[in-house]
Parts: structure tokens; C-alpha cells; sequence
């Protein structure tokens, strides 16, 4: 038995009436498609159709899902195939069922016009701006009724009608807006596309603040207006601070210079010191503001806030203190610590400071460290360690602090400072060039060397002459040239101490290639200091 069955029915409609039941040895048959097109563009399912003979564009179609919501109708393009080249044809709406597609159909539909055919819109002071319906007999007056009426802040001696002609051509159209809505000018009949502008007399002045800073409690710019005060701006600002003072303060003015004007060239603003009320009370407002006027109000001049320092190990009562004036020292310190413990290493006090440098001019300083390290050939980091570095280890001449209160080894402390008073540490620390870098025991008469003798001895790698001591109190002490460079000093090593011993620098080797190349250019000198002698004779 012999069943035809329609796949299209079944895949695009579900239609099942030719769905058989498959039995064992049936043979499925699926032939090659003799006309086949292509639909797409503004349909819901664009694709590649097989369409049988007698099928119209009305099936093409349905096929494809019909069209889109923006999809244009009026007409159909499809471009054919014929026996030497190809053609475009446009299939109009009211010829889709007499057009039978041919093999090889490209139908394309296109989308509407982004354009209204009955549109006129409305901007600016008036309440319902945007776009209206176009009906007959329209006018501007009309439309500004349709928006519900101008705003109080319309401009009324002028509006514009933006107007596109039917030559795409531009057109703008002045109309006194005052006269209009009063009749007493001839109102004017609007067309498809019109855009009328009503202006706010806002538009026609600069956007007008004043601003404050300083010592107020929310600093900014405010919107200025024709009465606005001194007390009605300090009241937006949320009055002073705690360290406001309502003396001196300051009220900078735009000054307004014209070609006959008296005012020096000079001049570049007008200032005025006033006092202000703590209160803001009505009766203080006596200064009336003007537009882009900056007030700066100031801090007073006695107003501090508590700056606070630390004092921390071997001190009896260790901690947080507050900075009692500006003079305040080191000794002044130790002394509301209680002093020092008994094991307290008087000679490794030190002072840990903040660096207080801004972020701009640590970049400017760590490039012109750069910039002299390069010019010098110097590869080390250290220089530009201290500058990023955010604390400094000062070290303090304590004995000098205690005999001399008040001294240049005195230090006037800081907000941040931190007194490290450490503990007596009798060892020393051997470190760098040494065959074995360790600590020892601290020996009241114990030279350098002795020292270095614990460790091993030094490398051959060592340079001797450069060997340093840091103190525990963080200074650095050098070995010095003695006599006609035959003899060093050698600084004095004490408990905490910590002797580095740098590395020699490596010389460069030269080759035998360099050496030959030498050698020629001296045998070469040589030659011509024999033949200009042999020239003199």
C-alpha cells in the first residue's frame, strides 16, 4: 500500500491525518524538492520553503508565520533567477495570491518608516511636553492647550516652529507666543512633523550658585537666588562647626569689569570680611549674597585638637599620652612615663616618626631619587626605601636628652610619635662578609675585630674599609681612613649593636679579545712615534 504524507502539515500546523503506523519492511521515501524559496526579513519565522505546484505567496506566507508587527505590506520584493541572470520584482499586496513563487525565490519584507504621517511635538515651559496627534485645523495654541497650558517661568516674547518641508529642506519659524495665547496675533496652522519650542526664561541665564568652605558642617555649592543671604547659606550648610569661627570670615566676589570700568586690571576679586551669628536667628541675615560668591569660613585660633603619642617599653607606666603644647620634648615624655625601668638600654632610644609627606610630592621625590640614582649608575633601592617608608627611626642621644633638657638632642614631639625605650640586649649581631653571621655576648672591652674574629674572620669577599656599625638606638657609625689611608678607625661596638660587613664590588673581567685590542692600538701608537721621529732626523 501506497501513503503519502504532507510533512509541512504536520511540522508547522501539528496536522496528523497522515501519520501512519510503521510496520516492519515499510519503506520511507523522501524525494528531492523541485521549486524551493527563500523569505526573510519582518517575519515571524523567516527560512528556506520547498512549495509545491499551484502554491501562491499567500502559502509562502502562512509558512512563514505571517508578518511582524513592524513588518511593511504594501508591496513584496523578491528577486528571481532567470536562464542568464538575475531581477528584482515588487509583488504588490493585492497580487500575493495570483504570484506563484519559482525555484530559487529570494522574497525579502522590509520594515515600516520610522516616521509618523500625522505627528507635531512640544518642548520646554509647558506642562505635558512631547509628542500630540496632528488633527485637522491644529494650531500652536491649540497644541499648547492640548499640553495643559505654559509654566509661570515661560519666556513670551518669542517661540520657534522647527518645520520640515516636503523637500526635506529646514525651516524655522518665529511666532510671538504672548500675542498668540492672548489672540491678539493670527495663530498658526501647524504641519506633519512640526517641533514647537517654548522657552523658560531659566534658559536665557547663566545656572547661578554661591559655595562654601571651611569650617561648616555640610561645605558645597548652593543654588543662588535674588534674595538669598550670608545667615540663609550658612543654614544649607548646616551651620559652623565646632571649630567654626564666626569672626574673619571671608566672602569672595566675581568681579564684573567692562571697558569703562574703574576697577584696577589688577583686580580679580572683591573681598569682604564679615562676622556671622552662632544662632542663625532671622535678625542676623544683613548680608544679601551675590551670584558665584565663595565664602570661606575659618577655623579658630585657638582651637586645637588633641594630638596623641606613645611611649612603649621599658618605661613604668608605658602608653598612649596627649600632647600637653607645642613645645612639648622627649624629656617632657619621659618624665610623665615615670622614667625609666632598670632594664632599660638607655643608649638604644629612639624616636618613630610618621611621614607626613602628601602622596604627590612623595611620586616627585622618589622620581627625582630615580633620576639621580640613574645619573650616578646606582642600582640600590635603598634611597627610594626611605621615601616610601611611612615611619623614620630617629635616633636620640639619651645622655644629652637627660643632662640638657631642652637641647637640639631634644626632640619637640608630633602627633603619632612613638618613644621606643627597648630593653638592655647584651648580645651583637655579626652580619654580611663574615664566615659565620650569628650573635655574641656583648664584652665591656671588646674591639671590632675581636668581634669579627667570633664570627669566623671575614670572606675575601669582604671590603673592609666599609664596615659599618648600627647602633641600637638606629645610627649608623662608619669605619673612618686613619693616618695616610695605612690605618682604620673602627667604630665602637656596644649591647645591641650590629656590625654589617659589606660585600666587595666585583670588578669587571677583561677578556682576551679586549687585551689583544689594546695591545694593537699601543703597537699602532708606537709606529707612529717611531716614524714621526725618523721624520725629525
Amino acid at each position: 500500500m501506497y501513503q503519502k504524507i504532507d510533512l509541512y502539515n504536520f511540522l508547522l500546523y501539528g496536522d496528523q491525518s497522515g501519520n501512519v503506523l510503521l510496520n516492519e519492511n515499510d519503506l520511507i521515501n523522501i524525494p528531492v524538492y523541485q521549486k524551493r524559496v527563500t523569505i526573510s526579513g519582518e517575519v515571524k519565522r523567516p527560512g528556506i520553503y520547498e512549495m509545491l505546484e499551484g502554491e501562491n505567496m499567500e502559502k509562502l506566507i502562512s509558512f512563514a508565520a505571517g508578518f511582524t508587527a513592524k513588518a511593511y505590506t504594501a508591496s513584496i520584493k523578491v528577486q528571481q533567477i532567470t536562464d542568464k541572470q538575475r531581477r528584482i520584482k515588487d509583488i504588490p499586496k493585492q497580487e500575493f495570491n495570483a504570484y506563484n513563487p519559482q525555484n530559487g525565490d529570494e522574497f525579502t519584507v522590509g520594515s515600516i518608516l520610522e516616521k509618523f504621517e500625522n505627528n507635531v511635538s512640544i518642548s520646554g515651559a509647558v506642562y505635558r511636553p512631547g509628542q500630540y496627534e496632528l488633527t485637522s485645523g491644529l494650531t500652536v495654541g491649540s497644541l499648547i492647550r492640548k499640553a495643559d497650558g505654559v509654566k509661570g517661568d515661560v519666556f513670551l516674547d518669542r517661540g520657534l516652529i522647527q518645520r520640515t518641508n516636503d523637500d526635506q529642506t529646514k525651516e524655522t519659524i518665529a511666532f510671538n507666543l504672548k500675542g498668540i495665547l492672548n489672540g491678539s496675533e493670527k495663530d498658526i496652522l501647524l504641519k506633519n512633523e512640526d517641533i514647537i519650542n517654548i522657552a523658560s526664561i531659566f534658559d536665557f541665564k547663566d545656572q547661578q550658585s554661591v559655595s562654601i568652605g571651611g569650617e561648616v558642617r555640610k561645605p558645597g555649592s548652593f543654588q543662588y537666588n535674588d534674595s538669598l543671604k550670608f545667615s540663609d547659606i550658612l543654614f544649607q550648610a548646616g551651620g559652623f562647626t565646632e571649630a567654626g569661627s564666626a569672626y574673619h570670615i571671608e566672602i569672595a566676589r566675581r568681579v564684573n569689569k567692562d571697558n569703562f570700568s574703574p576697577v584696577s586690571d589688577n583686580v580679580i576679586a572683591e573681598v569682604f570680611d564679615i562676622s556671622g551669628d552662632r544662632d542663625l536667628s532671622v535678625k542676623a541675615d544683613y548680608f544679601k549674597l551675590k551670584p558665584f560668591d565663595v565664602i570661606t569660613v575659618r577655623k579658630k585660633p585657638g582651637f586645637f585638637i588633641q594630638k596623641t603619642i606613645s611611649v612603649v617599653g621599658e618605661v613604668l607606666y608605658p602608653g598612649p599620652y596627649t600632647i600637653q603644647s607645642k613645645t612639648d620634648r622627649v624629656s617632657d615624655l619621659l618624665k610623665r612615663s615615670g622614667g625609666t625601668t632598670p632594664a632599660a638600654y638607655m643608649e638604644g632610644i629612639s624616636l618613630i616618626r610618621k611621614n607626613n609627606t602628601s602622596s604627590v610630592l612623595g611620586i616627585q621625590k622618589i622620581d627625582v631619587a630615580k633620576n639621580y640614582q640613574r645619573s650616578i649608575s646606582d642600582t640600590s633601592s635603598s634611597a627610594i626605601e626611605d621615601i616610601i617608608n611611612p615611619v623614620t627611626r630617629i635616633s636620640i642621644n639619651m645622655k644629652e636628652v637627660i643632662q640638657n633638657p631642652g637641647s637640639k638632642e631634644d626632640l619637640v614631639l608630633e602627633e603619632g610619635d612613638i618613644l621606643d625605650v627597648p630593653k638592655n640586649d647584651m648580645l651583637v649581631k655579626i652580619s654580611g662578609e663574615v664566615y659565620l653571621p650569628t650573635k655574641v655576648g656583648f664584652m665591656e672591652n671588646f674591639k671590632l675585630k675581636e668581634y669579627l674574629n667570633r664570627a669566623g674572620g671575614v670572606t675575601d669577599n669582604a671590603r673592609r674599609s666599609r664596615v659599618y656599625v648600627i647602633q641600637a638606638n638606629g645610627q649608623i657609625e662608619k669605619t673612618k681612613p686613619g693616618l695616610f689611608g695605612l690605618f682604620r678607625s673602627y667604630p665602637g661596638v656596644f649591647a645591641g649593636s650590629e656590625i654589617v660587613v659589606p660585600k666587595r664590588r666585583e670588578k669587571a673581567r677583561v677578556t682576551g679579545t679586549e687585551i689583544i685590542g689594546s695591545a694593537s692600538i699601543l703597537l699602532s701608537m708606537a709606529g707612529v712615534i717611531i716614524a714621526i721621529l725618523n721624520s725629525l732626523k
